[in-house]
């Protein structure tokens, strides 16, 4: 018999005790359950933990054009695909716990955080809103003849020249708009709420559930709720909120099955299509994805490790790939699109979150990859505590430059595609720290 028949079941479990130790360790001494940067620790569990016994049907391959005989062939990876997202799951968690418990002793990041977000002027942020909007507004209709959503091509722009503006425009209303919504929660600016809006109107218009629904949407009502609650009851209060906490996470969930069936040409109401994707398509999927990409990585790479090729491809995307063949063959997006799957027009495959630390750099990849992404998320999380909580009288925004910007590290190391992203939020971040110093002095010298 196998033994990861054994191992995997065995894993399986310690990851469910450790989730259940997290949260009863956070909401009993801290009031909450979900917070801003911990999303996605429960949609990747929902990935582990309910959808890869589903995978060992032969039908639930059918989305990836395995059928018949070739499900025989791959269906062995996923033992593999489980063991590795299960492992570098455990080793996350073990040290997420021991951050949390060590990390709220010694903490004193709260000053300089605020520091940046005091020294930036939201009306310049504003100003960034509009433009972002405008930009990706005259794309969508000059080069795609209306928004993505409306006609389900979501990637017109790839290997486009005008692909880097799209994207840049894209990710600063994500990150601006996550600002201006947290203002608006704190602060009550109209101003702020106006650019919230508009920033969600226009992700929602690309098709793109992450952008418009985890990265904006959610953040934002999990916000209000929390500081409702304090506001009220203080601690007490903030308990209070977690059944209201679960019901926008249900409703963010419908919203995002709801998005995918538009953009899909199927329309509203199509509860077949939701179970589907559900389980088929690309939400919890990552396990089976990494059986897949492993068969294909044994059979086309003769199982050799990549030694960080990926991650210097994600380190230069800052370079648009029509520039530079190192990125058309080594990002991670293409990588297992054309190199180990030979699929055409897809975005890429993730494997889940140690599939590619693993696939570069084997076992030590993933402990390194699963304990850096967990001091990262403790430190956010000790961040979330301190000052978008019980500090949130004093919030301007900015608190979540620095904080997204942190957290970019995990995410890179767990997908390096997302480098892009990284580098956004840090010229955007710097570029508004020292305009603001600008608009601060010459105020200064018009008030004196």
């Amino acid at each position: 018999m196998d033994p990861l028949v054994v191992i995997c079941p065995v894993l399986y479990v310690l990851c469910l005790v450790l989730l259940g130790v997290y949260i009863a360790y956070v909401y009993r001494k801290h009031g909450y359950v979900v917070s801003l940067f911990n999303v996605g620790l429960f949609q990747w569990y929902a990935c582990i933990v309910l959808s890869p016994w589903y995978y060992f049907v032969d039908e639930s391959w059918n989305s990836l054009h395995i059928q018949g005989e070739a499900v025989a062939l791959v269906k062995p990876y996923l033992l593999q695909s489980m063991l590795i997202n299960y492992a570098g799951t455990a080793i996350f968690m073990v040290t997420l716990l021991v951050c949390a418990w060590r990390m709220s002793e010694r903490f004193s990041s709260v000053a300089l955080v605020r520091r940046v977000a005091n020294g930036i002027d939201s009306r310049l942020v504003f100003v960034f809103v509009v433009l972002a909007a405008a930009v990706f507004t005259f794309i969508c209709f000059r080069y795609n003849g209306t928004f993505p959503l409306l006609n389900a091509k979501r990637a017109f722009y790839l290997d486009k020249p005008f692909s880097p503006v799209y994207l840049l425009a894209s990710q600063l209303m994500s990150t601006l708009g996550l600002y201006e919504g947290l203002r608006w929660v704190a602060r009550k600016g109209w101003v702020s709420f106006a650019a919230f809006l508009l920033c969600s109107i226009c992700l929602v218009l690309t098709g793109n559930r992450g952008s418009a629904l985890l990265q904006l949407f959610l953040p934002v009502v999990l916000y209000w709720l929390y500081v409702r609650g304090i506001k009220k009851k203080g601690l007490a209060g903030l308990k209070r909120q977690t059944l209201a906490v679960l019901v926008a996470i249900a409703i963010t969930a419908v919203l995002g099955l709801v998005m995918q069936s538009v953009r899909g040409g199927r329309g509203f109401g199509n509860v077949q299509a939701y179970a589907t994707e559900t389980l088929n398509g690309n939400t919890f999927c990552d396990v089976r994805d990494g059986a897949y990409l492993l068969m294909g990585f044994e059979n086309r790479m003769n199982s050799e490790f990549l030694l960080g090729k990926t991650y210097a491809a994600g380190l230069i995307s800052f370079v648009p790939s029509s520039m530079s063949p190192y990125r058309q063959e080594w990002s991670w997006g293409r990588f297992t699109t054309q190199k180990l799957s030979r699929w055409k027009h897809h975005f890429g495959f993730r494997g889940g979150n140690y599939l590619e630390s693993y696939l570069n750099f084997g076992v030590v990849g993933v402990v390194i990859v699963a304990v850096v992404s967990a001091v990262v998320l403790a430190w956010q999380e000790e961040m979330f505590r301190r000052v978008f909580l019980f500090g949130w009288e004093s919030v301007q925004g900015g608190e979540i430059l620095v904080c997204s910007l942190v957290g970019q590290l995990s995410g890179f190391l767990v997908s390096s595609s997302g480098a892009y992203n990284g580098y956004v939020i840090l010229g955007i971040t710097v570029l508004l720290y020292f305009l603001s110093k600008l608009t601060f002095r010459i105020q200064r010298q018009k008030s004196s």
